[in-house]
Formats: C-alpha cells, sequence, structure tokens
C-alpha cells in the first residue's frame, strides 16, 4: 500500500525535471488598508483621509493625569469610550489609541526629552509634580522599602531614595 503513494518519477531519474513557479506579483502596500486599495482600484481614486477631530475634555484629562501612568492603556482608552459615550451618545466617534498613548506621553512629559532629564531640576519638576497630583502624600517608609525589595536596591539607593523623597515631604 506504501509503494502506491510513491511518485512514478524520482528525482534520481535523468528525465526528472522540476516545474517552474511564476513568482506571484504583491499586492502594493500602502497605510490606507485593505478596503481602501480595494475602492482605488475600483474607482480609480482614492478614499478622502481626515484625521479624526475628537478630543479629550478636561475631565478626560483629569483622569488620564491621575490613572494614565499606571493602568494599561488599552484599558484606560475602553474607560473613556465608555464614558463618551454615555456622554454624548454612541455616535460619536470613539478616542484612538494613538490619542491617548500622545496624551499620557504629553502628560508626564515624555514628549520632551529635558523633562525626564536625570539632573537635580529634572528631580525637583518631578517631585512638584508627585505633590501636585496627591502621590508624594502617600509614600513612607514601608512604601519606600516595598520599592526596594521589588525592585532590588541596594542599601545606598534605598537610604539616597528615602532622603530625595522623604525630604521632599517635608518641604
Amino acid at each position: 500500500m506504501a509503494k502506491d503513494l510513491l511518485p512514478l518519477v524520482t528525482p534520481s531519474d535523468a528525465s526528472f525535471q522540476a516545474p517552474t513557479v511564476a513568482p506571484i506579483a504583491a499586492a502594493p502596500q500602502t497605510s490606507r488598508g485593505p478596503f481602501a486599495n480595494m475602492v482605488a482600484d475600483v474607482t480609480g481614486g482614492g478614499l478622502p483621509v481626515t484625521p479624526p477631530t475628537v478630543s479629550f475634555t478636561d475631565a478626560d484629562f483629569a483622569l488620564i493625569r491621575r490613572i494614565g501612568a499606571f493602568m494599561p492603556v488599552h484599558k484606560l482608552l475602553e474607560i473613556l469610550n465608555e464614558r463618551r459615550a454615555c456622554d454624548l451618545g454612541t455616535d460619536k466617534d470613539p478616542y484612538s489609541i494613538e490619542q491617548l498613548v500622545a496624551a499620557i506621553a504629553d502628560m508626564h512629559g515624555a514628549k520632551d526629552p529635558t523633562a525626564l532629564g536625570r539632573d537635580w531640576p529634572s528631580l525637583r519638576k518631578l517631585l512638584a509634580q508627585a505633590r501636585r497630583a496627591g502621590v508624594l502624600e502617600q509614600i513612607n517608609n514601608q512604601v519606600i522599602d516595598d520599592f526596594a525589595v521589588v525592585f532590588q536596591l541596594n542599601a545606598k539607593q534605598v537610604v539616597e531614595l528615602k532622603d530625595i523623597v522623604l525630604g521632599a515631604k517635608e518641604d
């Protein structure tokens, strides 16, 4: 039975030639997406691309400022879009992930590399932001000790961290 499955011509035969296969032409890749490419092929034109005009409200910015640094972006986007649908109706355009990532980066200083520097003025700005957000008041010796265990800080790093953060609370 296994002999019936063997090919009639084996590669060792002199008459064997491998079939030639023509290369498949790849479809042009554009950033518009496959649907826009199909419309362009049918109509000879393309879909008009309009940037989203949806912007975050002040309440959305407050929520992003408070929990944007530690909540997963997709979960925060889900919450913001749900709030938007409840406030304005489901016929309104939802926020995009790109908008949210840009807003988080803007609020936490990631767009400006000097805002995330490793010098004293940058550290003072970071501590001032933490004080305004109410985070600095929640940090105590226990929080720093737990942080040191989780991130495996050495004794010198723990002493410096306590000196800087707890010292800023007293100012």
